[in-house]
């Protein structure tokens, strides 16, 4: 019985080490590799250790490297989560927020209410807003009276102060949904992509990125943004990296935005073209939403 103990207590060892080497290695190059990349973020996996430290706290040697691995995550965790970031002020900004709306809890209308009360936002985007199986659209327009509104396919949404025209929108089921505009922020027209990718862990991305990759090479994009259901650190995104800047960057706090009340993933992105720079980002967490709301401002 002791040597079976033993032996069950060894393999978890072995099973979290794997983990490290998928999150710091692997990570989701494959497809298998992506499901536990995306299961065991950092924080999970500093939590990982604690059961890890009862079963072989009279183990020295395993017992402070156990230690030691927790100190080294934690700063890690905290290093790559935790911006701080001086917001730069201009006199000439554009501001763009982005939600997934979720829950639709009494449809988020309070929220945007009490947002757009103490902010001057000159284009809003939402996606997973249902409005065709619910009917809000009419309180939407109430609330976001000085906007345009248009209502897109994929249960997504635009509100803008100036003129906005609907160009594409590609879908592919149980993968991506993509709208394709073009949004007058501030005096200037932008071309905007948004994506709504599907939210299953164990679903392979690879084909939704690949899609979205083909399509901005085919056109001129300034500003990318939507629910990717994939977290910073995923590979998908350093294609991204070559052209376009990531808000997160531009923020105060740690960068999660799901689940609220205890946001463990970064899967909320705006990536705005490197020729238009970045002033700040705010995020902001309601409880009529597991996803938290970003706020970003660009010159």
């Amino acid at each position: 019985m002791m040597k079976w103990l033993k032996k069950q207590k060894t393999y978890l060892l072995i099973g979290y080490v794997f983990l490290l080497l998928i999150h710091f290695g692997f990570k989701d190059h494959l497809y298998l590799t992506g499901i536990l990349f995306y299961a065991f973020p950092t924080p999970i996996l500093i939590l990982a250790i604690c059961p890890l430290l009862a079963l072989f706290y009279k183990n020295k040697w395993i017992r402070f490297t156990l230690f030691g691995l927790m100190a080294s995550l934690t700063y890690f965790w905290i290093n790559n989560q935790y911006i701080n970031y001086d917001s730069i002020s201009a006199n000439s900004t554009n501001s763009i927020f982005f939600w997934n709306i979720a829950d639709q809890k009494d449809y988020n209308i309070d929220v945007l209410k009490k947002t757009l009360e103490t902010r001057s936002i000159d284009a809003l985007f939402f996606v997973e807003v249902l409005h065709k199986d619910n009917d809000f659209n009419s309180q939407f327009k109430h609330q976001l009276h000085n906007y345009n509104v248009e209502f897109l396919e994929g249960n997504m949404m635009v509100a803008a102060k100036s003129d906005i025209t609907i160009i594409n929108y590609l879908e592919e089921k149980r993968h991506y949904k993509l709208n394709h505009l073009k949004v007058e922020i501030g005096t200037t027209p932008f071309e905007v992509v948004i994506v709504d990718i599907f939210a299953k862990p164990w679903h392979n991305k690879k084909k939704a990125f690949t899609k979205i990759y083909e399509y901005l090479e085919d056109h001129d994009i300034d500003i990318i943004l939507g629910d990717f259901n994939t977290p910073y650190e995923s590979i998908y995104f350093n294609h991204f990296k070559t052209n376009y800047a990531s808000s997160r960057n531009f923020q105060n706090g740690f960068t999660a935005t799901w689940p609220y009340p205890v946001p463990l993933l970064e899967i909320d992105h705006i990536w705005i073209n490197k020729q238009l720079p970045i002033l700040s980002t705010e995020k902001k967490f309601y409880t009529e939403s597991d996803h938290g709301i970003l706020i970003t401002e660009f010159k």
